[in-house]
Order: structure tokens, then C-alpha cells, then sequence
């Protein structure tokens, strides 16, 4: 074999190699973004679930406006609304 030949094996080997490498990380990178997608649908109902749960408190009247309590959990109400809004 002269040196042109084993050049040329050497680099079909190597781009192989590279070939498989990356087709690797193509399948981990799919496999991660499903769970990120999973984990978002999964944070969003339960943000969801929460907002809604404190609508429903909160039209129950349970909580004064004017004490120490109500002043929280309008705070959490506004925190979970803000969240909700971006997710």
C-alpha cells in the first residue's frame, strides 16, 4: 500500500467514526430535549393547577386583604399569576 492508500483508509475510518459519534449525540440531544418538553408540560399543569386553586380560594373570600395572612397570599397569588403568564 503506498501512502495515498493509507491515507485515504485511515481518514474513511476516521470519518466514520466521526460520522457515528455525531449521529450519537444527535439521539442524546432528541432524548433530552422530550424530557425538557415533558418536565415544561409537567411544571406548566401544575402551575396551572396551583393558580387555579388559589383563584377559587381566593373567591371564596378565606383570606382579609388587610391582615397579616391575606398579605401573603396575595403575594403568592401574584407571584403564581406571574408565572403562569410565562410558562
Amino acid at each position: 500500500m503506498s501512502g495515498i492508500e493509507i491515507t485515504l483508509v485511515v481518514s474513511i475510518l476516521l470519518n466514520i467514526v466521526l460520522i457515528l459519534g455525531a449521529r450519537n449525540i444527535l439521539l442524546q440531544n432528541e432524548e433530552l430535549e422530550d424530557t425538557l418538553l415533558e418536565t415544561v408540560m409537567d411544571v406548566q399543569q401544575k402551575v396551572e393547577t396551583a393558580y387555579q386553586s388559589m383563584q377559587e380560594i381566593d373567591l371564596r373570600g378565606s383570606f382579609e386583604s388587610d391582615d397579616e395572612v391575606g398579605a401573603v397570599f396575595a403575594e403568592l397569588k401574584e407571584i403564581i399569576t406571574k408565572l403562569n403568564e410565562t410558562i
